[in-house]
C-alpha cells in the first residue's frame, strides 16, 4: 500500500498527463506545419501529405486516448487505495487495545535482547517489511548504518536476517494451532 500511496500522491500522475498532452499537441502541431509547407512548395496538398497527416492526426488521438485511459486507472487506483485505507482504519479501531499489547510484548521483547534505541528503530521498519535504502532515508541515517545495526540487532537476537525476525513476532498470530 505504501508504494502505491506515494505514486499517487506524487507529481508522477501530472507529469504524465502533461507530457502527453504536449506530445499529442506537438504532433499536431506539425501536422499542420507539414502540410502547409507542402502546400507552400507544390501549391497543393498531395495524397502523401494528407496520409502523413491523418497518421499524425492518428497518433495524437491514440496518445490523448491514452492518457485518458491512464487517468481512469490512476483514478481507479485512488479509489481502491481509499476502500483499503478504509478498512484497514476500521480494523485498527476494532483491534486498538489488542495492538496496543501486542506493540508493548514486542518493545518488551526487544528490550530483552538488548536492542539500542537506534535498533529498535531499525527493527521495527525491518518487520514493516521496508528495504535497507528505504529504512536509511526515513531514520536519516546512512544505508550501511542501518546495515552494521541490522547486522548487530540479528546477533543479538539470534536471528539470521529479516525474515526470522518477522516470523518472530508473526508466525504465532498466523498459525495458532501449532
Amino acid at each position: 500500500m505504501g508504494h502505491l500511496s506515494r505514486w499517487l500522491q506524487s507529481d508522477v500522475q501530472r507529469t504524465l498527463r502533461r507530457i502527453g498532452l504536449i506530445i499529442a499537441v506537438l504532433i499536431s502541431i506539425f501536422t499542420v506545419y507539414d502540410i502547409a509547407h507542402h502546400l507552400k512548395e507544390e501549391g497543393r496538398v498531395t495524397a502523401h501529405a494528407v496520409l502523413e497527416g491523418v497518421f499524425l492526426l492518428g497518433m495524437a488521438v491514440i496518445i490523448l486516448a491514452m492518457r485518458s485511459s491512464a487517468d481512469q486507472e490512476f483514478s481507479r487506483a485512488a479509489q481502491e487505495l481509499t476502500e483499503v485505507r478504509e478498512e484497514l482504519d476500521r480494523f485498527r479501531q476494532k483491534n486498538r487495545g489488542l495492538m496496543q499489547d501486542y506493540r508493548n510484548a514486542v518493545q518488551d521483547q526487544f528490550q530483552r535482547w538488548g536492542f539500542t534505541p537506534g535498533e529498535i528503530q531499525v527493527a521495527e521498519k525491518l518487520i514493516q517489511g521496508y528495504s535497507f535504502k528505504e529504512i536509511a532515508a526515513q531514520l536519516d541515517k546512512k544505508e550501511k548504518t542501518v546495515r552494521n545495526q541490522s547486522q548487530a540487532l540479528y546477533d543479538k537476537a539470534g536471528m539470521t536476517g529479516r525474515h526470522d525476525l518477522a516470523a518472530f513476532f508473526l508466525q504465532d498470530i498466523l498459525e495458532l494451532d501449532t
